[in-house]
């Protein structure tokens, strides 16, 4: 199945997924970019936008929002109360460790972030367990 297909098929369901970039110069990581995809069951893209430019303040002229964690806190709180749900939290099993290689080869590394996991598989996801 190619990308647009899948696109089509959650579509004709009402359910569609929409990408925010956040311009947040708080980051700790040192990024000043993140990016954050919602899901959605029933919103159409025209309604994403409007709920998105309702949720924002002032444009900056870099095309991007800047973010503090006042208004990061906001515009999430904000989608929420819409129904949207942050698709992080719909994953079925996640990968927190490392994938490795070189040119020819890619391997796992399990370097879990959570002790208890040495798999470096399952710490959240609904089929995690």
């Amino acid at each position: 199945m190619k990308p647009q297909e899948l696109h089509r098929l959650l579509a004709e369901k009402g359910i569609r997924i929409f990408k925010i970039w956040i311009h947040n110069p708080l980051n700790s990581m040192g990024t000043c970019i993140e990016e954050y995809f919602w899901i959605h069951p029933d919103k159409t893209t025209a309604q994403w936008r409007e709920d998105l430019t309702a949720c924002l303040g002032e444009k900056k002229t870099d095309g991007y929002y800047c973010a503090t964690d006042t208004i990061f806190n906001d515009v999430f709180n904000k989608f929420h109360s819409l129904g949207y749900i942050e698709l992080n939290d719909v994953v079925s099993d996640i990968f927190e460790g490392k994938v490795k290689g070189d040119k020819e080869v890619a391997q796992i590394a399990p370097d879990p972030q959570h002790e208890e996991d040495t798999t470096g598989f399952g710490h959240y996801g609904w089929e995690s367990k």
